[in-house]
């Protein structure tokens, strides 16, 4: 597979400053199971998350990434980088194999604001989307939708500065991201345990408030079972403060309860998340 997506390289439209990324993560799964009839659709959307502030990547919770996690803008020669790139890309340029993922993916390193950090990165997919009729920079998946993600961090590849997959920030590098290390490439094999994942996006709904006694106001809502959430507050609408962190119960129930009165005798209420798990 990494021959095969090395052989694109021929046809991408590189920048100076600019990176090569290939990416061989072998078959990627709905959520059904992993037989040869669950495999992904070949158009099926694909992105590629970087945990920019390296707190881990975060549960999509209104769009395709959430808190500091962005979606990095990649190109190659299927999206060229003088029409802009793209951000949402399928499984394999011209591929036409069910769930098998082999592309090599041009990345400019402007979009980073010059930044020389090892950047994290990791492969989420959206099985009920297709890349084709999503625009990834202004549509938002639906709340309840299935997505997988990969984010292997075992392999290591001394001659190109890459533990795992994590990106050096350096501009004409080209490294090669894979389940396993390949002492072809000078890499070191870790554990060849598949490290993909597959969740569904749940936001909270269904917020109640109900007066106790006293000054006491208890909140309650719905989200994922196991999941934290954060329950803010605010006076005015527009300074937030978070009060706490609920995780919700095995039915997906999450309980607080607010003791304290905010000066000026109003408050407003509202539940962010899923976060990303401790």
């Amino acid at each position: 597979m990494v021959v095969a997506a090395l052989a694109l390289l021929g046809v991408m439209d590189v920048r100076a400053a600019s990176m090569v990324v290939n990416v061989s993560c072998g078959y990627l799964y709905k959520a059904g199971g992993t037989a040869p009839v669950d495999r992904l659709d070949p158009g099926t959307l694909c992105v590629l998350v970087a945990d920019i502030g390296g707190d881990g990547f975060d549960p999509p919770a209104r769009g395709w990434v959430a808190d500091d996690d962005i979606v990095l803008t990649v190109f190659d020669g299927e999206y060229p980088l003088v029409s802009g790139g793209t951000k949402g890309f399928d499984l394999a340029s011209g591929g036409t194999e069910p769930g098998l993922f082999s592309r090599s993916l041009g990345i400019d390193l402007a979009q980073f604001g010059g930044r020389t950090a090892p950047l994290p990165v990791a492969l989420r997919w959206f099985p009920g989307y297709r890349a084709a009729g999503v625009n990834v920079s202004t549509d938002v998946p639906l709340p309840g939708t299935v997505y997988g993600e990969f984010r292997r961090l075992v392999p290591m590849y001394p001659e190109t500065g890459t533990t795992g997959w994590t990106l050096p920030m350096r501009a004409g590098v080209n490294v090669t991201l894979d389940p396993i290390a390949t002492a072809e490439f000078g890499g070191v094999d870790g554990p060849a345990v598949a490290a993909w994942v597959i969740s569904p996006v749940i936001q909270p709904s269904g917020l109640v408030l109900e007066m106790g006694a006293g000054a006491a106001t208890k909140l309650r809502f719905l989200g994922g079972p196991g999941m934290r959430y954060r329950v803010q507050r605010s006076g005015d609408l527009r300074q937030w403060s978070t009060e706490a962190t609920v995780v919700a119960d095995g039915g997906g129930l999450g309980l607080w309860t607010e003791l304290s009165v905010l000066a000026g005798g109003r408050a407003f209420y509202r539940v962010v998340g899923p976060l990303p798990l401790p």
